[in-house]
Formats: structure tokens, C-alpha cells, sequence
């Protein structure tokens, strides 16, 4: 896709996305994806979304040994996969997405770019951050399975799209948060 930040906007319902100064439209209607240009990026109404900025939240985290979700509490929270990956919160802070994998975590290649991922099936899954921590739908199967792969989430600035990427920007999957 490019180098550079990840930032989206949205016009309408076209999904916009922008890597350095490569600029993506995407159709959910069709799911399809286009290049597009930096006029169709300015001209969007919608105010700009930066996965390098994310939302923070102290309601749940990962915990490092057991690469287990929990709440603030401490409380293991269940996951689709066995392998809790990367949380991220919605821009309103009401929802986190959540990258989980079934098999255990890999060492990291290069550890300056963060921990590894992890073998087999990866999931998209959505969670509540009111009150109790429970799942928002059905668990969503995700294009990624290798243990090589170090995988990130972001939502969209509206908050209505899931990014599902690798550090590279290589791979992308797009899951919508209504759907889920």
C-alpha cells in the first residue's frame, strides 16, 4: 500500500485510506478498492483518523505472560483465539476490537517492532468497555494465519471500519463494526 502512517476519513460511505502520500478508496457496498488521489482525500468533510495515535484505555489490557486478555480487575476475558494480540479502542471509547489468534505467540524477529504474532486462525472480535466487558456479536474469521505476521487493529475515524493490517501495510482486511 506505501510507507508512512495510516490515516483514514470517510465521504459518505466510501472509506478512504492513506499510507505516506498513496490514497485508497474503498467501497463496502461492493468491497472493492481503488487508488484515489490526494483531492479525493481533501475533499472529504470527515475529520482525519491516525492508527499511529490510538485511543487508550486502562479497562483492558494484555497480559504479557500468558498473552491473555483481562479487565482492569485483573479478569481473564474470554476470546475467540487463545492468543490475545492487539486491542483497540473506538474512537467514542465505547467498543474495543480486539486481534486474537488459536495458536500461541511467536518470538518477535526484529524486537523493535513489537511482539510477535502467533500461529492459526486469527479473529476479529468486538467488546463492550461499559460496565462489564462482554463480547458485541459473533467473532469474525480474519485472512491471517502465520506466526511471522506482527498485525495490527485500528478503527476508522468514524468508527464504523475495523483495519486489520500488517506493519508493512502488505496485507489489509477490512471488517465492518456494524456486522460484527
Amino acid at each position: 500500500m506505501g510507507v508512512g502512517p495510516l490515516q483514514t476519513r470517510r465521504d459518505g460511505d466510501a472509506l478512504f485510506l492513506k499510507v505516506g502520500e498513496a490514497v485508497y478508496r474503498h467501497d463496502p457496498a461492493t468491497g472493492t478498492m481503488r487508488a484515489s488521489t490526494i483531492g479525493e482525500w481533501n475533499a472529504s468533510p470527515s475529520p482525519i483518523g491516525d492508527c499511529d495515535r490510538p485511543v487508550a484505555t486502562t479497562k483492558l489490557a494484555i497480559e504479557s505472560d500468558t498473552n491473555r486478555l483481562v479487565d482492569a480487575r485483573g479478569k481473564h476475558v474470554k476470546t475467540a483465539g487463545q492468543t490475545a494480540l492487539a486491542i483497540a479502542v473506538s474512537p467514542d471509547g465505547v467498543r474495543a476490537a480486539v486481534l486474537s489468534a488459536a495458536g500461541s505467540r511467536a518470538r518477535s524477529l526484529m524486537p523493535f517492532l513489537g511482539s510477535g504474532g502467533a500461529d492459526g486462525q486469527h479473529y476479529h472480535q468486538l467488546f463492550s468497555l461499559a460496565g462489564d466487558i462482554v463480547p458485541v456479536g459473533d467473532a469474525v474469521l480474519l485472512p491471517f494465519g502465520g506466526a511471522k505476521e506482527n498485525l495490527r487493529v485500528c478503527w476508522s475515524s468514524d468508527g464504523k471500519d475495523l483495519l486489520y493490517t500488517d506493519i508493512i501495510y502488505s496485507k489489509l482486511s477490512i471488517a465492518r463494526a456494524s456486522s460484527t
